[in-house]
């Protein structure tokens, strides 16, 4: 059990906050053990096999709720929602924006944030994370046939001024295509590429869940699939780009 986890969220992280928010884990582990599953569907067909009817609804919601999910608005409520959850849980580092005047505002609304709604989504995380680590997992050995546990990503940035280094907010969206990234970089940004262990994914186009039996917004994740979407957790705050080091399209220098 203690390895399972371990494998799926890395050695530094405290086994004792399994046993607190999930408590019904023995129970689970059986299922996540003999899952082979490499695809959203498999991967939602385990979600909703281990969520309970509240923690369902929860978790569609911090994806897709129509005017505050994460694939909806960035630094929504449930953006900041699931960034908590991944920063409480140590996870990640404890940015959730670079702008000083937001995240004034962001740190003085989840002081409003009540303790059970907080545990909730910290419950709905570990679950999803976990299912996102086995199924990335199997996809890269049965499917790739490689023995990596990492993937290459790529992040589009426009606008961005000249330096050697780019910032790391806790959480962020990633793209497993090249393409899409330079859509969203534009004609004057730039695409950096970054190496991550599937340990720091939380959720992607493989295993987002969707409560497909019983769904409450009509997004689909139509849009997660198409660009190939993975959300990431940043432990490190900086990440080195001198002399063009992992900008594959565009320039950091004018």
């Amino acid at each position: 059990m203690i390895l399972m986890i371990e494998e799926a969220f890395g050695s530094y992280f405290d086994f004792n906050n399994v046993v607190e928010l999930w408590p019904n884990y023995s129970s689970d582990e059986l299922k996540i053990s003999n899952y082979i599953g490499t695809n959203i569907r498999r991967a939602n067909i385990l979600l909703n096999s281990i969520l309970d009817d509240e923690e369902k609804k929860w978790l569609e919601s911090l994806f897709f709720e129509t005017k505050e999910g994460w694939y909806r608005y960035s630094n929504s409520k449930c953006c900041i929602d699931l960034k908590l959850s991944a920063m409480s849980l140590g996870l990640t580092n404890t940015y959730f924006t670079f702008n000083p005047e937001l995240e004034g505002k962001i740190k003085k609304y989840i002081r409003t944030i009540p303790i059970e709604e907080q545990e909730l989504s910290a419950r709905c995380y570990i679950k999803q994370k976990v299912v996102t680590y086995y199924t990335l997992r199997n996809y890269l050995k049965t499917i790739k046939k490689s023995k990596d546990k990492s993937i290459i990503l790529y992040r589009g940035l426009s606008n961005t001024e000249p330096k050697d280094k780019l910032m790391l907010v806790g959480m962020e969206s990633w793209t497993l295509s090249y393409e899409t990234a330079h859509r969203f970089a534009g004609n004057n940004g730039i695409v950096v590429d970054k190496e991550y262990d599937i340990n720091q994914i939380f959720a992607g186009y493989r295993s987002t869940f969707k409560n497909r039996p019983n769904n409450m917004y009509r997004n689909n994740g139509f849009y997660v699939r198409r660009e190939h979407e993975m959300i990431v957790e940043n432990i490190e705050l900086e990440y080195d780009c001198s002399n063009g080091k992992h900008i594959v399209s565009g320039s950091l220098y004018y």
